[in-house]
């Protein structure tokens, strides 16, 4: 499918470059090298060169895209290109490690990865984690095991510490390889999302290849059947939205208006990266905010972060948030494909959710009777009328590494991470997304690739693992998901709201920001469903500033300084 199954959030800001890299320069893909690459030349400044953009050779978009909106396809091409000219192994093994959504079907019995060892000709020794168990269990076990494999996933927060000095320690600096026209060798790599990319610089080196990723990271989907029964539209205020959600609320029956996923890291919905539902309400500034003389302000330091945090509470109150306390990202998606939820804050582009249960053969439901028409709601303001706030996400999700080697062998790997994020319309994404034709997948009287349940039983989802490519609109069950989600995000697009942390790192905010962060969160947690008064707040955010935060906020504004 065109978009992964990336319902899940870090905990905090990336970290990022020490100095912003300079623009990179479009032009066409160049052959494969046969030496290994000599080391770029720094831009001017001596800022590191991001990889040079050059777009994907493939098929026109049915619904054509922005800088912001990924192209949409009602069709697979029915003759898909060929990204990558041969095959990138040599018959041995390469070891990953990374995160999965869903459980891996072995080998043995995985006929996707089967064929996509075959077509890389390589021996694939997957050891991946449960989403919940690797960013802070898992990866820190392999880490401190001293061992890496070939490629590993690192999720963006505060995993490691001193990120800087693990990745110059332990992880190959990919600048000779990657750095402005380099990149060419690597044609998929190449047409990654240039803002993901940087996110992949420290200490003035390219350490990692992205894990490209829209923009549009969270949203709020909701039930439009549900409410067009009831005789409601899309809420067109704060107030409005909270009156629904009470109404359409009926704990007998075990529907509720809103569910969250449990924990500090996301504290209902206040503090996911590229998310922050309530507070975005009120317009408060995405993760942070900076004024025209260059000073940062913290998002829950503001009046419209704090108003959002008592919307969140009155709804609480109003009993119309499920109780359930067990709730991960994947099942409280769940719960709201089930008809449990009227209203859910999950991956923007999640095209599991878009018209749930209305096709044969689903990732999740069965097909419901009458189909349930699932969509992903207007803007929210908090006045009528008001304009509307949409937070961007980051444009990654982690980092994909890779251990020292000499540069035979990096060349290797970075060619097998080129073939898993192949672009939509070539044949290598057909491979590593859908598998072996007439096993994993048919194709329909369209040429639309449909899994069947084998199909969806080996699905491998690379997001969490080695990469995706640039992100599309594409459902091959539903041709209404692109020109229906390229409307919706039409509508968002007007109160677009970047992230100005994206290009910049603070050490302080690696190190210690997860935690200073999930101090306060706890104590949203407790504020929002009514075990702390709410003049709590002021002395939440005090605390905060006390035990990192404005060292935190010192340093973005000297690294936003120097990289004007």
């Amino acid at each position: 499918m065109g978009v992964g199954i990336l319902a899940a959030c870090s905990p905090t800001s990336p970290a990022a470059p020490t100095t912003a890299p300079a623009a990179a320069a479009t032009s066409a893909p160049a052959a494969a090298a046969t030496t290994p690459p000599a080391a770029a030349k720094p831009a001017a400044g001596g800022r590191v060169q991001l990889p040079t953009f050059v777009a994907a050779k493939g098929p026109a978009a049915d619904v054509p895209g922005t800088d912001l909106i990924p192209a949409g396809y009602i069709t697979y091409p029915k003759n898909p290109t060929q990204s990558v000219a041969s095959p990138p192994g040599d018959g041995g093994d390469v070891t990953v490690a990374g995160e999965v959504f869903t459980s891996l079907i072995p080998l043995d019995q995985n006929t996707l990865w089967q064929q996509l060892n075959k077509s890389m000709n390589v021996n694939l020794k997957l050891n991946l984690a449960p989403f919940s168990d690797w960013a802070f269990g898992k990866f820190q076990a392999l880490v401190a095991g001293g061992d890496l494999p070939d490629i590993t996933m690192i999720p963006i927060g505060g995993v490691i510490p001193d990120l800087p000095s693990f990745l110059e320690a332990k992880v190959q600096d990919l600048t000779p390889f990657v750095s402005g026209d380099a990149v060419k060798d690597y044609p998929n790599l190449a047409a990654l999302p240039t803002i993901g990319w940087k996110g992949m610089v420290y200490n003035n080196k390219i350490f990692a290849v992205p894990i490209a990723q829209s923009q549009f990271y969270w949203g709020l989907w909701g039930h439009q059947e549900i409410l067009e029964a009831n005789g409601l539209t899309w809420p067109k205020s704060a107030m409005e939205f909270r009156q629904q959600m009470k109404q359409l609320t009926n704990a007998q029956q075990n529907v509720y208006g809103i569910g969250f996923e449990v924990g500090n890291r996301y504290a209902y919905g206040n503090t996911n990266v590229g998310g922050q539902l309530w507070p975005a309400i009120y317009a408060a500034p995405n993760n942070w905010g900076v004024s025209s003389d260059g000073k940062w302000t913290k998002d829950w330091e503001t009046d419209q972060f704090k108003s959002g945090v008592q919307l969140a509470r009155d709804v609480f109150a109003d009993g119309s948030f499920d109780p359930s306390t067990t709730y991960t990202t994947p099942t409280a998606d769940d719960a709201f494909d089930g008809g449990k939820l009227i209203y859910r804050f999950s991956n923007a582009l999640n095209v599991n959710h878009f018209d749930d249960g209305a096709v044969p053969v689903h990732r999740i439901m069965t097909t419901q009777n009458p189909p349930w028409k699932v969509r992903l709601a207007a803007p929210l303001p908090a006045e009528a009328g008001g304009k509307a706030q949409y937070n961007l996400g980051i444009g990654n999700f982690g980092l994909i590494i890779l251990k020292k080697a000499d540069p035979a062998r990096i060349k290797q790997l970075l060619n097998v991470i080129n073939y898993v994020v192949a672009p939509f319309g070539s044949q290598e994404y057909l491979v590593a997304n859908y598998g072996v034709q007439d096993q994993d997948y048919k194709l329909d009287e369209n040429g639309n690739p449909q899994r069947t349940q084998q199909g969806v039983a080996n699905m491998i989802n690379w997001g969490g693992v080695m990469g995706l490519p640039s992100p599309v609109l594409f459902d091959p069950q539903n041709k209404d998901f692109p020109p229906t989600m390229n409307q919706a995000l039409q509508a968002l697009s007007p109160g677009a709201t970047q992230d100005p942390t994206v290009g910049l790192y603070s050490a302080t905010n690696q190190k210690q920001g997860f935690l200073i962060q999930t101090q306060l969160a706890d104590g949203l947690i407790d504020i929002i469903t009514g075990r702390r008064p709410m003049t709590d707040y002021d002395q939440l955010v005090s605390t905060w500033r006390s035990a990192g935060g404005d060292t935190i906020r010192s340093e973005f504004q000297q690294a936003y300084a120097e990289a004007q």
